[in-house]
């Protein structure tokens, strides 16, 4: 996995640690998960059998507050799929991310 902004991402990691909220670790271990190549028992078969291995996440800064934009791209560079890792609040304060969730969940989820 390909950080952009080590700094931010620091910052976010030490934040979550502080508010006692696992998700963000959670998000990033299911991103790490597919770019392994490990997808295999995957129960939706990911379609993506040539472009798997060898694969690439970067996660970058986002606009929105704890957020991150994340991208996946095969060995060619070519994109498998892209998204965001927002951060929904936390109970008891606003949900500020411009994000629509069908499920009101606090934390980091991951959004296509």
């Amino acid at each position: 996995m390909e950080i952009t902004n080590p700094q931010y991402f620091v910052e976010q990691v030490k934040y979550a640690h502080e508010i006692g909220d696992n998700t963000l670790l959670e998000c990033l271990g299911r991103l790490a998960y597919y770019e392994s190549g490990k997808c295999e028992e995957h129960p939706d078969g990911w379609p993506y059998d040539d472009y798997r291995y060898c694969s690439q996440i970067r996660l970058h800064k986002d606009f929105d507050e704890h957020s991150f934009v994340w991208s996946w791209t095969d060995r060619n560079g070519k994109l498998i799929m892209n998204g965001g890792l927002i951060f929904h609040g936390t109970p008891g304060f606003p949900d500020t991310s411009h994000s629509v969730t069908l499920d009101r969940a606090y934390g980091w989820q991951i959004h296509t």
